[in-house]
């Protein structure tokens, strides 16, 4: 259930920034050129075992969070007074998206803002810097246990159109007939309801390329921009700063987008983004090229 296997990943990933803490106690040898201490063998060890785990632990963790946000979105959504207010499953991820993408990128904010301010103040920084993360990974942990364990028969009742009577078709399923709904499937077959839904929905392949788009774009800003650009042109120690823009801009852009998309519909939203994964190129390209 969506509960257990957010409990489970959140806790799994522990280790990633775990792995950092630990493998920083087994630093190497200074590079005599550029004065940088390089990674020893157990260090990188130990930091590419705590990322794999990590990596596997956010795909088990985004997607439980998927199950478990089309849930809450469909329970809200049934609750008497959203049936009074005639809110649809369409406003009500909107209105939920935004909120959670608020809190989500402000937290990210401040914590790495922390990485350039703990750094600059404490001789012992980095350490620091790592030990509170590895220590509110594991507060988040805790914290998942006490989730509302969310199951699909709370729904009421599927919400129908008015004039034809039939179930809306932009309402996400609830869990015990997704499998029923693709293919003929049994609840146990979700992976097969899975492919079988990318190849029957036409929307699903192209949703493909906003992922790729993302990832890409993480790993640009992350090792490039961050690890290379910043760091050659203005120090590590300023990183924080340097990506704290990204998390800012989106959380302070989160809920105005949500009621966007709750108001006018989630189009102009999506374009708006896939606009600015092409924008990002900018700075990569042209005469002043970085």
């Amino acid at each position: 259930g969506p509960k257990k296997s957010l409990l489970i990943s959140t806790s799994a990933f522990c280790c990633y920034p775990a792995g950092f803490f630990v493998g920083a106690m087994f630093p190497g040898e200074e590079d005599p050129i550029t004065g940088d201490t390089l990674p020893s063998a157990i260090e990188t060890l130990v930091v590419c075992t705590g990322a794999l785990i990590g990596g596997v632990a956010a795909g088990v963790l985004f997607t439980a969070y998927g199950a478990y946000f089309t849930t809450t979105c469909k329970i809200y959504v049934n609750t008497p007074e959203q049936r009074a207010k005639g809110t649809t499953s369409e406003q009500a991820t909107s209105m939920f998206s935004g909120i959670f993408a608020a809190i989500y990128l402000l937290c990210e904010v401040l914590f790495k803002v922390l990485a350039t301010i703990l750094p600059r103040n404490f001789s012992a920084g980095r350490s620091v810097v790592l030990f509170t993360y590895s220590l509110i990974a594991v507060v988040a942990s805790v914290c998942m246990t006490v989730i509302n364990p969310l199951k699909a028969d709370a729904f009421q009742e599927e919400p129908k159109s008015a004039q034809t009577g039939q179930r809306d078709t932009d309402d996400p399923l609830p869990n015990d007939q997704i499998g029923g709904s693709v293919g003929g499937l049994g609840a146990s077959n979700k992976l097969c309801a899975a492919i079988s839904l990318f190849a029957s929905d036409k929307k699903m392949p192209l949703m493909v390329g906003i992922n790729l788009a993302f990832g890409f774009a993480s790993s640009y800003l992350t090792s490039y921009l961050n690890g290379t650009v910043v760091r050659n042109t203005k120090g590590w120690e300023m990183i924080g700063y340097y990506s704290a823009i990204t998390p800012i801009v989106a959380g302070l852009l989160g809920v105005p987008l949500g009621w966007v998309g709750k108001t006018v519909g989630q189009t102009p939203v999506m374009l708006l983004g896939s606009f600015a994964f092409i924008f990002m190129l900018l700075p990569a390209i042209g005469p002043t090229k970085l």
